[in-house]
């Protein structure tokens, strides 16, 4: 990855995590290659349990700007919020606040086109 191969990280990141599935490292690294692939969904899942397994755990080394002074579930917070992502696990209050999405509203029927009418003779006095 340092030197920009991500085809090579990525194989080196799935054996890693395949051998090592709860490991914070292999979930964080496998996150970053779903990033990477624009594969926002799988990332933020496997972000979020870097967080949870890597609440305690700090990196021997990392390229992520906190530097190894902060845990693997830091730095995938960090990762989550970059993409305006809240994680109850990272502190985001306001994820467990936030009621649940209401469903989508109902499209309203169409609209009934007016018609127009001829306007009636004037009536005649019959007088």
């Amino acid at each position: 990855m340092v030197a920009g191969n991500w085809p090579a990280a990525r194989s080196n990141f799935e054996a890693d995590y395949k051998e090592y599935p709860a490991h914070p490292v292999a979930q964080f690294n496998m996150a970053a290659a779903h990033s990477h692939s624009g594969e926002t969904n799988e990332a933020h899942n496997l972000f979020s349990q870097a967080v949870m397994s890597g609440k305690t755990y700090y990196p021997s080394d990392t390229l992520e700007p906190e530097g190894t002074s902060a845990t693997v579930g830091r730095h995938a917070c960090t990762r989550l919020h970059k993409d305006n992502k809240l994680d109850v696990n990272c502190g985001d209050q306001i994820a467990m606040q936030l009621p649940p999405a209401p469903p989508p509203a109902a499209e309203p029927p169409p609209a009934v086109a007016a018609q127009a009418t001829a306007p009636e003779p004037p009536k005649q006095d019959r007088n």
